[in-house]
């Protein structure tokens, strides 16, 4: 016969009502300009290709590096910040970041980064996470330091 549980209700009633925020972000719609850049970006870069080269399929190549290099532009993206971790959901990847994961935070301009590693080099960014908090900066803030306590937030 199994052993009862030892939590109470009391218990599973405070994890379930702690602090969360969902947001979903969506540069195509919420920051138009950046995606029409991008979009001449990718059609100029894949005319110096076809002027270079003359091959149509180095210019299809370099486009569609280009695009599936920058697919956060084009879909939405979908965070939740909870007491678990963090998760973010789109149409191409679902992926669940734990807080024990996450050693530093940088606060950029539009958003936190958050770093899994300790050794602070170039790339240790482009393995990390990107929060962008839009119109949700002062809530952001107040749970991922609620949530992360002990890690300093580097400007």
């Amino acid at each position: 016969m199994p052993a009862p549980s030892t939590r109470t209700a009391l218990e599973f009633s405070n994890v379930t009502s702690a602090p969360r925020m969902r947001w979903t972000v969506w540069p195509l719609i919420d920051r138009p300009w950046a995606s029409l850049s991008l979009g001449v970006l990718t059609l100029a870069i894949g005319y110096a290709v076809y002027a270079t080269s003359g091959k149509w399929y180095w210019t299809a190549a370099a486009s569609l590096a280009i695009i599936v290099a920058a697919w956060r532009l084009f879909l939405p993206v979908t965070f939740e910040v909870t007491l678990r971790g963090l998760k973010q959901e789109s149409m191409i990847q679902s992926a669940r970041t734990p807080w024990s994961e996450i050693r530093a935070v940088r606060k950029c301009s539009g958003g936190l980064l958050l770093l899994s590693g300790n050794d602070d080099s170039p790339l240790d960014a482009l393995r990390g996470l990107f929060l962008p908090w839009g119109p949700h900066r002062t809530e952001l803030l107040q749970l991922t330091s609620l949530y992360l306590t002990g890690i300093d937030y580097e400007s």
